[in-house]
């Protein structure tokens, strides 16, 4: 039997020492039970403090979704960022504690991410003096907000470590402001943008190869050999909807069906609509974000005519493009480039 292209939400490719212990613990220091944050899990209290013991994300987003329902406690995800940054079990974090620079440490984080966040994907956005890196989920289902905010944190704790504020650190959320805005500034201590095209994080070009205060290169050394020791153990594979949306963006402005994407996967139609269907995946609304996502990009990138955007993106006319940015972000391209301050002219 071939080894699956991608990760299911029920395989269990998490390591329980990479986020889910440090989450348990600081749940349990708030007045949570134990046996209450398991509920609903495949996860016994024995398999806690087994070194490679393993989880499942659909078994993760139980614990964050019983965590939140007995604590309605807003600052967990920003503490979980920072307690991974911290865990000397997690050798990615070790590696980016001891890095060189932050170029290397993103580098590292972009290659490894597969061992606390497999879940998330990211999309590299360079600008002329930034460097955006927008996160994308791997799971429909998935509660994105407060696993986009620890992975931000734990970012953010790392750059502030290293040069003493996070000044240059820009955070981007797709979501309105809330409630929560004010735990959003007074924990992550830089800008916070909400209701933008794109959830990430924008980083002054400046900061990526200025050296870290507490480069240590023995220690970067034997970490990042950890990491490559653990990725055998723990493949690299992306989540199904990362598949699909990475082969969707290669193809255009040629758009992919169900059928033709079922052919390159070597799975019958019936067989990849099952695989959607599991993993609560509208094929045609991913296929959508990709066009979405794709114009906003080349909208921050440079000057395009709708005509121009349409040919790219696989629209029959400029007329059809419109329609759709509009149904997308709510406003016309032009206004789009106005409200992000992108207009060249």
């Amino acid at each position: 039997m071939t080894t699956p292209q991608w990760f299911s939400v029920r395989d269990k490719n998490l390591l329980l020492q990479h986020g889910s212990t440090d989450l348990l613990a600081l749940a349990q220091r708030r007045g949570a039970l134990l046996h209450k944050l398991l509920n609903g899990t495949s996860i016994f209290e024995a398999d806690l403090t087994r070194p490679l013991g393993r989880i499942c994300h659909q078994d993760w987003f139980q614990i964050i979704e019983n965590c939140q329902q007995q604590l309605k406690s807003p600052e967990l995800p920003f503490l979980l960022g920072e307690s991974m940054l911290h865990n000397p079990y997690i050798s990615l974090c070790q590696a980016l504690l001891t890095a060189p620079n932050l170029a290397q440490a993103l580098r590292l984080l972009h290659c490894y991410r597969h061992q606390i966040f497999p879940g998330i994907y990211p999309q590299l956005l360079p600008q002329s003096d930034t460097l955006l890196v927008g996160v994308k989920a791997g799971f429909a289902k998935a509660p994105q907000q407060f696993i986009n905010v620890a992975m931000f944190s734990l970012v953010q704790a790392l750059v502030k470590q290293q040069f003493g504020n996070n000044d240059g650190l820009t955070l981007l959320f797709r979501s309105s402001e809330h409630n929560a805005a004010i735990h959003h500034q007074h924990h992550f201590g830089c800008k916070v943008l909400f209701s933008q095209p794109v959830d990430g994080i924008k980083i002054e070009k400046t900061l990526l190869l200025t050296s870290f205060k507490r480069h240590d290169a023995k220690r970067f050394a034997a970490a990042r050999r950890s990491c490559a020791q653990l990725s055998r153990i723990l493949p690299k594979q992306p989540s199904l909807a990362e598949l699909i949306y990475r082969q969707q963006r290669q193809a255009l402005p040629a758009l992919l069906t169900a059928e033709s994407m079922a052919s390159q996967l070597e799975l019958s139609n019936s067989a990849f609509r099952r695989q959607l269907t599991q993993e609560f995946i509208s094929f045609n609304r991913l296929v959508d974000e990709v066009r979405q996502d794709r114009a906003q990009q080349l909208l921050q990138q440079r000057q395009c005519s709708n005509k121009e955007l349409a040919n790219l993106l696989g629209y029959s006319d400029e007329h059809n493009f419109r329609r759709a940015f509009k149904r997308w972000t709510g406003i016309i391209p032009s206004n789009f480039r106005d409200f992000f301050g992108l207009s060249t002219t």
